[in-house]
């Protein structure tokens, strides 16, 4: 499904969410995938034509309008076209993963510090 979107969409992303931070992996969760785009606008509209859903509420983290998401079947579309955002949330899966924080309120914590900076 993933592989589906096209290349000249995005110019860059990785997978992140549970499914890679967590050793063993959970198996039972949805696979949330990062990407970096130059035209989120174009993006989101060709994710709505191919019938994903808006799901920005699911998420916990503040983003100030630089963060869209959207889901299909057990797939997360996370979009962003700061790259400085984009690089954080990379660095805070990076260190989730090597930390191996198993409590979703953990990684929650971690992501919120490393991509805003702020503790809640």
């Amino acid at each position: 499904m993933i592989e589906n979107i096209p290349i000249g969409l995005y110019e860059s992303r990785f997978t992140t969410g549970s499914s890679v931070i967590c050793n063993p992996p959970v198996l039972n969760t949805d696979i949330d995938v990062m990407f970096y785009t130059k035209d989120m606008a174009s993006f989101s509209c060709y994710l709505i034509d191919n019938n994903w859903k808006s799901s920005f509420e699911d998420y916990k983290l503040e983003a100030d309008g630089i963060f869209k998401a959207y889901r299909k079947e057990n797939y997360n579309v996370l979009l962003t076209q700061d790259i400085d955002y984009y690089d954080r949330f990379e660095e805070a899966t990076i260190l989730a993963t090597k930390l191996n924080l198993l409590e979703k309120h953990q990684r929650i914590a971690l992501f919120e510090y490393v991509v805003n900076g702020e503790l809640k």
